[in-house]
């Protein structure tokens, strides 16, 4: 296990923070476009598919982080999940993003920081 995250390692882990977003965003445009949430209308809802294939590639992804990623270093770096997903809700879905929702983001991602700087240097 390496001490540093290796570039190829770090496309990795930002390959697989951007396929769980994009899974979140799919997964709530099908929540939105879905009838009645039937076992069959997830099968035949197109958005909810092609969350379900961000998810596959992302546990792909993610595997491969973790052959190269101390554990807890991966799994914190992942705090930056609440930015895509806050920028996500208001660019896709025009939901409100406040101040306070940016600022918490913010002390989460800033905590993270603190506890993997050294590892990531």
């Amino acid at each position: 296990m390496i001490d540093r995250v290796h570039p190829v390692s770090f496309l990795y882990l930002v390959l697989s923070l951007c396929l769980q977003a994009t899974a979140i965003v799919l997964g709530k445009t099908a929540a939105l476009r879905m009838g009645s949430p039937t076992f069959s209308a997830f099968l035949s809802n197109p958005w909810y598919l092609g969350g379900l294939a961000c998810l596959i590639l992302q546990a792909f992804f993610w595997q491969l982080v973790l052959r190269e990623v101390r554990l807890f270093v991966a799994y914190l770096v992942t705090s930056m999940n609440y930015f895509l997903v806050l920028a996500a809700s208001r660019v896709f879905f025009l939901e409100r993003v406040t101040s306070v929702n940016v600022i918490g983001a913010a002390v989460i991602v800033a905590g993270v920081y603190l506890v993997v700087r050294e590892d990531l240097s």
